[in-house]
């Protein structure tokens, strides 16, 4: 029998023994944040965490080198306001925000992750379901979150997911469910490149080749 691939999470432990899970249990609500493009103080960071995620609990920043901070929260509340309420930018650099992970090495950091909001425009009302949504948000990222409306009977005019996806991966402008083809919307000012396709910059920010994206 062919064993379950994990390769589509690349962050986290499928399975932790019972020691390890009693050894991280302090750390479930911790979140790793980097500023892209930027570099600032670790006080003057903080300062500018309070007032982005106003959080109910005092916090405290752990610097771990290669410009990665952990931040040190106690309430599963603040951790799903840092992971789902974003984007979040200090002094116009995206800050990178994801869940805290065993064995995390910044320096052997080669993937710098963001989490989105996007929008399904005009999704057709017989694709509102838990599970379709669920595996749409998946195939754009790693699904963090559907909104609330979005998963009750008070619809509006699109469908909200919050994603977790690669800064160094172009993200996806449309799925196809079943045969219809669905726009895919990126919230946030200043987040996805026009050019490239990536997220955490702008055009005028960009350093890639564009003649060399493939269209």
């Amino acid at each position: 029998m062919e064993e379950e691939s994990t390769t589509d999470r690349p962050f986290f432990k499928d399975i932790l023994t019972d020691k390890e899970a009693l050894l991280y249990h302090p750390w479930r609500f911790f979140v790793i944040v980097k500023l892209i493009g930027r570099k600032t103080t670790h006080q003057i960071l903080k300062a500018k965490i309070n007032d982005l995620w106003r959080p109910s609990e005092p916090l405290m920043l752990i610097n771990p080198g290669h410009d990665f901070f952990t931040v040190k929260l106690s309430k599963e509340e603040n951790m799903s306001k840092a992971l789902h309420e974003g984007p979040w930018f200090v002094f116009g650099g995206f800050q990178s925000v994801i869940k805290w992970e065993p064995n995390f090495v910044p320096s052997e950091s080669t993937l710098t992750y963001m989490a989105i909001w996007v929008r399904l425009p005009c999704l057709p009302t017989d694709f509102y379901d838990i599970q379709i949504l669920e595996k749409v948000g998946n195939n754009l990222g790693s699904l963090l979150k559907i909104n609330s409306c979005t998963s009750s009977t008070l619809r509006g005019r699109y469908a909200r997911l919050c994603i977790q996806v690669p800064l160094n991966l172009p993200v996806k402008k449309t799925i196809t469910i079943e045969d219809h083809i669905q726009p895919v919307e990126y919230e946030g000012l200043g987040i996805q490149c026009t050019g490239c396709g990536r997220t955490g910059h702008s055009l005028k920010e960009c350093t890639a080749n564009i003649t060399n994206i493939p269209s």
